[in-house]
């Protein structure tokens, strides 16, 4: 039998009473007017919470106690007793989150957020939720209820690109980054940025290129942040893969081959850095970065034949190569500074190495 982890208890819920609708005049037609008291939706889900509440004391007992499926049952009931309230749906939600039945939890969430999208208390359960999980389940429920609501919210399609990227579905992350660039307002380039680096990522260089293009004049400093975190990320990379295979921790051929993947990736990175046409004013700077990465593709090929061959004076080189490539990395950053590059779109910046 499965054992049941339970999270950290979720904060009460908060219930939130929206103003009601005001009634509406109705001309009945004999020249007097009437106000129309027929309940709206909201009167009516603000009404139903006074029937529910003993099927939500039994729920909280039950699920206090550990009855998770007397907890269920209860709220059940008070979710068909009053289908239009928050309250009994994200009390649901919980209980089965605790059970251990995520997509249950995630629907019934959903469902919440289709009644009330700007309801806190189900924003926070869905995030807690992820961090209890390590997913975006909930995210991407949150943001796929935005965007039932309003289809064109550009920053709900950013929102859920990112989730759908974090869960490994690229090519959905690639269409939600789309519609958000069809939506943004003029000079907006973010989706093109975050375009750009899932290209990258992908080591979908050609396309990345035009990303880029299309980004404007914040083009060329978003390429060479790409560049320097693709970069750093392949020489951790060689780092880690010697310091590994040294202390034991890896095979030769485990070794082998991740050496002439990394070896792959640099050189196809250093290919991108030689397309790259840079403004006048950053020649110089972007001659150190191709020569950088040039040097990290040799030092990446020189570590697959040290591996081949043994030879020690080859495993000197890799080394002498890593000091090079760390020196061009920091001529050129010192000469971009000067032009104010590290000082250009910061939150571009910051977004793009938080996802690398």
């Amino acid at each position: 039998m499965p054992t049941f982890v339970l999270p950290v208890p979720i904060p009460p819920v908060q219930v939130q009473q929206p103003e009601l609708n005001r009634p509406q005049a109705i001309n009945s037609g004999g020249g007097a007017t009437e106000m129309n008291t027929l309940p709206t939706p909201i009167q009516t889900r603000a009404a139903d919470l006074s029937g529910i509440t003993p099927l939500l004391r039994k729920g909280d007992s039950a699920l206090l106690g550990g009855d998770i499926v007397g907890a269920i049952s209860s709220y059940r009931k008070a979710v068909n007793g009053a289908p239009l309230s928050v309250v009994p749906r994200l009390k649901l939600a919980q209980a089965y989150q605790k059970g251990g039945m995520n997509e249950k939890s995630l629907d019934e969430a959903r469902r919440a957020l289709e009644i009330a999208p700007d309801n806190l208390s189900v924003q926070q359960f869905l995030t807690q939720l992820d961090t209890d999980n390590g997913t975006s389940d909930g995210a991407m429920t949150r943001y796929r209820a935005m965007l039932g609501r309003n289809p064109a919210d550009a920053a709900a399609h950013t929102g859920l690109a990112e989730a759908l990227w974090n869960s490994g579905d690229i090519s959905g992350a690639e269409a939600e980054y789309k519609a958000a660039k069809k939506l943004a307002p003029a000079g907006n380039h973010s989706a093109d940025a975050h375009l750009a680096q899932l290209y990258a990522t992908q080591a979908r260089y050609d396309e990345c290129l035009m990303a880029l293009s299309d980004a404007g004049k914040d083009g060329y400093a978003l390429a060479i942040r790409i560049v320097k975190n693709r970069a750093d990320t392949f020489s951790s990379t060689v780092d880690a893969s010697r310091e590994g295979f040294a202390g034991g921790k890896s095979t030769r051929e485990q070794f082998y081959d991740g050496a002439k993947k990394v070896s792959a990736q640099s050189q196809a990175l250093a290919d991108f850095v030689a397309k790259i046409v840079p403004p006048a004013e950053f020649r110089l700077s972007h001659l150190h970065r191709m020569l950088a990465t040039n040097l990290l593709a040799q030092e990446a090929a020189t570590l697959v034949t040290f591996i081949e061959t043994g030879d020690a004076k080859l495993g000197d080189s890799v080394s002498q190569l890593d000091k090079e490539v760390q020196m061009e990395m920091l001529t050129a950053r010192a000469a971009e500074e000067k032009h104010g590059m590290w000082e250009v779109n910061k939150v571009e910046a910051t977004k793009i190495e938080a996802n690398q």
